[in-house]
């Protein structure tokens, strides 16, 4: 810690507080007259700002020490006659109206007796510098710009920032200001993101905060000053809305506790622009979405799904947008599906929400089709094994006239079946049969299969030799002349070798035996019957 004692055998003065002063004889030079009173005295120090900072700074680095007693004993703001960092604390202190009164300061009575007629000198404390020592001409360069953003919350009770942003901010060796606001519409929270050398919340006078006031003290260590870029946030500031208020405030510049000040790197004075922020709160209560009543559909065939809300807070008249765009508050009619809506207030504060009509008599079906062996045969068949979801018992009614639950003899065509449940609400379920068609051929290099003969004999075993990578299942079909369907059958191929055999038909001709392979795999075989 620097030191610096100074002659208080040459000068002494009396120095109460900011804002008081202490006339003290010159020619009482060696006494010790300072003795505390209990009276308090709260009052601020006239002309003290943040160029007496930099004053008792420089003097404390030796860059430009502090000569004239007068300046010395000004500077020493906490009266134990040493110059110290704890003297630059308290007077930033003071500055930021963070420091409590002093107490009075008076003369030694028995000294008071001898000091008629003398002649005196008064000082403030703190007050080391003055603007008037520093009249340099001003840099060329733009007047500071410090701005704060406009904010919009739709409800009362939210947190909102708001960053405090400068522009034309070049070679700047210090600042001070008061920020002011409605405090019955925004709570002070707390200020971070500071952005600026030798800047922190100990610059930062947040004692009046409650009252809606913040105070700034900084000054820059570097002689040439700091620079920003235009649009830096040099902090940022956190507020809450008061919950229960609608309305506005702005936050501004203000004269109290800590007046304007902004300075040049040669101390000159700049003319420093404050553009001004505001916080409107649109409502008092937020926007928020009731369901009334979201009904599912009584029959699936049936758009008898209906969805029923209700709005409260925000700012009425509000406006209802769904997906399905539709424009009122309420959905009738509807189908299985999802429906959201978009609900906008009078100040453009939106609310989303989302709903689900289902299909609580939705039927499932499990159908086994049978196409038909070819396309001018009537071997096909749909055959309805179970059914799930809806009201039983069923009635059934296929387009063909049948009321069972599964056709058979049919050719290939389109089929459909009504279903009528319990609750007479009908389902509707189309199928399709066709006729069985060879498969194009698939390639498996895991498998090898090959007829031992060819031609065979009418009605004789014809024997298949299968080579497998591994054991698999395999369906068989044989055709007559690439269209008629004789046969099916299913049977397993082990890993190696496996030997099947099936008995050649009984007339003579061209057939087609093709082998579908379960996971992945189609081969044909040509052979003849003779």
């Amino acid at each position: 810690m620097n030191k610096s004692h100074f002659p208080f055998l040459a000068l002494l003065f009396l120095l109460p507080c900011f804002g008081l002063k202490a006339s003290i004889p010159v020619d009482t030079i060696g006494n010790d007259l300072l003795r505390n009173s209990d009276e308090k005295i709260s009052c601020c120090a006239k002309g003290v700002t943040v160029l007496d900072l930099i004053g008792i700074s420089m003097h404390l680095q030796k860059l430009e020490p502090v000569e004239n007693p007068h300046q010395l004993m000004a500077a020493d703001v906490n009266q134990d006659r040493e110059l110290t960092v704890l003297d630059l604390e308290n007077l930033r202190e003071f500055i930021l109206g963070k420091q409590p009164p002093l107490s009075k300061l008076t003369t030694d009575e028995s000294l008071s007796k001898s000091t008629k007629n003398q002649r005196f000198t008064s000082l403030n404390i703190g007050d080391v510098l003055s603007e008037a020592d520093f009249k340099s001409e001003q840099p060329i360069t733009l007047d500071p710009v410090f701005s704060l953003p406009d904010r919009h919350l739709c409800y009362s009770g939210q947190e909102v920032r708001f960053d405090l942003t400068v522009k034309n901010f070049e070679e700047l060796r210090a600042f001070q200001f008061s920020l002011q606001w409605d405090a019955k519409m925004m709570e002070f929270l707390s200020i971070d993101n500071f952005h600026l050398d030798d800047f922190d919340s100990t610059d930062v006078g947040q004692q009046a905060a409650g009252k809606g006031l913040l105070s700034f003290a900084w000054f820059s260590q570097d002689t040439q000053g700091s620079t920003l870029d235009d649009g830096d946030a040099i902090c940022s500031i956190h507020f809450r809305a008061r919950r229960g208020r609608q309305g506005s405030t702005l936050i501004s510049v203000a004269e109290k506790p800590t007046p304007v000040q902004v300075l040049h790197y040669n101390l000159s004075v700049a003319n420093p622009i404050f553009e001004t922020g505001s916080l409107t709160v649109e409502s008092a209560s937020p926007l928020s979405i009731q369901r009334k009543h979201v009904k599912g559909l009584s029959c699936s065939e049936k758009p008898s799904g209906s969805i029923d809300i209700s709005v409260s807070g925000g700012s009425p008249p509000y406006v209802f947008e769904w997906n399905n765009g539709v424009a009122t508050e309420d959905l009738t009619s509807l189908v299985e599906g999802q429906y959201a809506v978009t609900v906008t207030d009078a100040g453009g504060c939106s609310k989303q929400d989302a709903f689900t009509i289902s299909d609580p008599n939705k039927i499932a079906a499990n159908v086994e089709v049978t196409n038909t062996s070819g396309e001018n045969q009537t071997d096909g068949a749909l055959v309805i094994n179970d059914i799930s979801g809806g009201s039983p018992p069923y009635s059934f009614l296929w387009n063909n006239g049948v009321t069972t639950p599964s056709i058979f003899k049919l050719s290939p065509g389109k089929y459909f079946v009504t279903l009528t449940d319990a609750k007479e609400c009908q389902h509707i379920l189309k199928y399709e049969v066709g006729p069985l068609k060879l498969a194009k051929n698939i390639e498996n290099t895991a498998v090898k299969v090959r007829l031992q003969s060819n031609p065979i004999e009418a009605g004789s075993p014809a024997i298949l030799e299968f080579k497998s990578h591994h054991t698999l299942e395999a369906q068989l079909f044989l055709f007559q002349k690439e269209e008629k369907l004789i046969w099916k059958k299913t049977l397993a191929v082990q890993k190696g070798e496996t030997i099947h055999s099936f008995h050649a038909p009984n007339s003579t001709g061209n057939y087609l035996l093709q082998i579908q392979l379960r996971g992945g795999g189609v081969k044909t075989l040509k052979f003849k019957v003779i």
